[in-house]
Order: structure tokens, then C-alpha cells, then sequence
């Protein structure tokens, strides 16, 4: 009962030397929090809860002067209004929770060698991020966060690839639960 709609710009300009990237989302979604860390006491017993939320994340890269890498900015706003769900502590409570907002800007280095952006079947793909989500850039939150992607696509025949995808992520400050290291 979660659903969520959007739109999404992937442009590349002036023969692919600047790439602009900006996704548009709002969501309403049903879900469950299990706490943080492996021994939160809600890992057995999640907790209830909604989450109407809007995503807005520009970015622009440039081209740099090696083949296939490319460094720019973005900026992230996401805004959440989390309700959470209490009454299986406090029956006929509404649900607590309040509207909150994470909001900073980043630098974005990449490096793309695939054939193709939508259906890649030979080269790699690495793209790093890092923001600074701040008060001072319209959050309500301070915290750094790092993520970093890098994939590989091996063409074994005209209509098979073979790929694979490793993901990582590094949060440093105070982050907002839904904005945390995720799968």
C-alpha cells in the first residue's frame, strides 16, 4: 500500500561532455522500523510507520580532460513526514512522528566507459559522491555522507551480459534514520 511518482531527467550535452541528472519524487510509504545497528531491541518487534516524502536532486558534471571521467556538483533536498505508528504501545494514539528535511550540497566524480547508458553491455561504471547536508543548506540535520558505486558489464553474447554492481556508503554526523546506509 506504498506508492510513489516522479519524474526523471538524464540529459548529456555538447557530444556527452556535460551530463545533467535531476530525478523529482513524491512517495507515500508503508513501512517498518527496525531501529539502528544489530542489537536495536526493535529488530524482532519493528515499529509501524508512514512516510509521505518528496526527493529533489540535481547534477551537473563536466568532462574532464582524460577519457570517460567527469566531476561536478548536486544538491539534495529530501523532505520526510514521518508518522509513526503507536498505538501497539498506547492503543488509540495518533501517530507521532513530525516533518523533517536533510538538505546539502555534494561534489560527484565519475568515470563511464559503457556502450550504452540504458542497456550497457561492455565497460565499467564508478560513481562517487560526497555532500555536506547541513542546517546552513536547509536541513534540519548536520552530517556527511559518502556513496559509492562501481559496476562492470561483460558482453558473452550478442544478448547476454554479464554484470555485476558494488555498493558502498559512509555516514559521519547526525543522519536522519531514513537517509542512513541502506541496501
Amino acid at each position: 500500500q506504498s506508492w510513489a511518482a516522479g519524474a526523471f531527467h538524464d540529459g548529456y550535452y555538447l557530444d556527452d561532455r556535460i551530463r545533467f541528472r535531476v530525478p523529482i519524487t513524491h512517495g507515500d510509504f508503508n513501512l517498518k522500523y527496525y531501529g539502528t545497528g544489530v542489537d536495536s531491541p526493535l529488530r524482532d518487534n519493528p515499529i509501524k510507520y508512514q512516510a509521505v516524502g518528496n526527493l529533489f536532486v540535481p547534477r551537473l558534471t563536466f568532462e574532464l580532460p582524460w577519457n570517460n571521467w567527469f566531476l561536478g556538483g548536486l544538491y539534495r533536498l529530501i523532505n520526510i513526514d514521518a508518522r509513526f505508528d503507536s498505538t501497539a504501545i498506547i492503543p488509540d494514539a495518533p501517530g507521532l512522528g513530525q516533518q523533517q528535511q536533510t538538505s546539502g550540497i555534494g561534489i560527484v566524480t565519475l568515470f563511464d566507459s559503457r556502450d550504452s547508458n540504458l542497456w550497457p553491455s561492455n565497460g565499467n561504471w564508478l560513481d562517487i559522491t560526497a555532500s555536506v547536508n547541513a542546517k546552513y543548506a536547509g536541513g534540519d540535520f548536520n552530517y556527511r555522507k559518502t556513496v559509492a558505486k562501481w559496476a562492470q558489464y561483460f558482453p558473452l553474447k550478442d544478448s547476454v551480459t554479464l554484470a555485476y554492481r558494488i555498493d558502498g556508503q559512509i555516514i559521519d554526523g547526525d543522519a536522519p534514520f531514513w537517509d542512513l546506509s541502506r541496501i
